[in-house]
């Protein structure tokens, strides 16, 4: 029942409240706002603000996911790169929308003084790069942009998908891979986009090859966030247009009940009743 407390409760309670909202689904901001208050006033387990290192951080645990940009900025960038590898190893199974915002708080508690270069100042990424857990937190959009290569994107689609999370630099990586083909992107790799596909423009779907019920499938995976209507639209437009494709049974379990809402009146219609039931 500590879940639906507000604000004003939560910080006027005592401490060890803290460890019963670790276990909710989900904080507000105006509860996270409260976190931050118990946690500053220094009258917890986890000490004062200036005791705080990388293991508070592990101890924090669930809570890092809700933390604003400003919590991190009391932790230098070492700690907060080592604590994001503790972190995705342990904690793996969290959603990638959180695994997002956690990233994205974080990367902004950093300042960079190489943001406008034209030039990588950061390293080339490299497949050894890629193999960091941590990967991308040394890259600032622009160093990311600077330092990652076509041919390294082509070489590691599915190891760069895998954990680049947030839109900026997903859009990054659908655009190399768009310069690597000519503005072609086979149907192997739409296999592997994964999160890159969400980012994509109509333009983009519709350069796309897909024609097998696998390429469907693994675009229609709801662990890589939702997808605009109009897109879905599109997507299932280009599957059908292949001879021999249509919605059976395998297709629409695999598209999904919020992505069938999409659908057209004409295509619907072309749906058998057995394949419905």
């Amino acid at each position: 029942m500590c879940c639906i407390l507000d604000g004003s409760y939560i910080q006027n309670s005592h401490p060890s409240i803290l460890e019963r909202l670790k276990n909710c689904p989900d904080l507000t901001v105006e509860q996270t706002s409260a976190v931050v208050t118990l946690l500053t006033n220094g009258n917890t387990p986890y000490g004062v603000p200036s005791t705080w290192n990388e293991q508070t951080l592990k101890d924090l645990g669930m809570f890092t996911l809700y933390l604003p940009s400003s919590f991190y900025l009391r932790f230098d960038r070492d700690t907060k790169r080592n604590f994001l590898r503790y972190f995705l190893k342990v904690f793996g199974g969290v959603s990638r929308e959180q695994r997002r915002r956690l990233k994205r708080e974080i990367r902004q508690s950093i300042t960079s003084d190489s943001e406008q270069t034209a030039e990588c100042t950061a390293g080339v990424i490299t497949q050894v790069t890629i193999s960091d857990p941590a990967f991308p937190f040394d890259y600032s959009v622009n160093q990311f942009n600077n330092c990652l290569s076509v041919s390294t994107i082509k070489d590691n689609l599915d190891a760069i998908t895998e954990k680049v999370d947030e839109e900026e630099y997903l859009r990054i990586v659908l655009q190399k891979l768009k310069e690597a083909g000519n503005s072609i992107i086979s149907e192997d790799q739409v296999q592997l986009l994964s999160a890159a596909s969400r980012v994509a423009t109509v333009e983009d779907i519709r350069s796309w090859t897909i024609s097998k019920i696998d390429t469907l499938a693994a675009l229609m995976d709801s662990s890589n966030g939702g997808w605009d209507p109009s897109l879905v639209k599109v997507i299932i437009s280009k599957y059908l247009a292949v001879g021999g494709n249509r919605l059976g049974s395998a297709e629409l379990n695999i598209i999904g009940g919020p992505n069938l809402c999409s659908l057209d009146v004409d295509i619907i219609r072309t749906i058998s009743s057995r394949n419905f039931r």
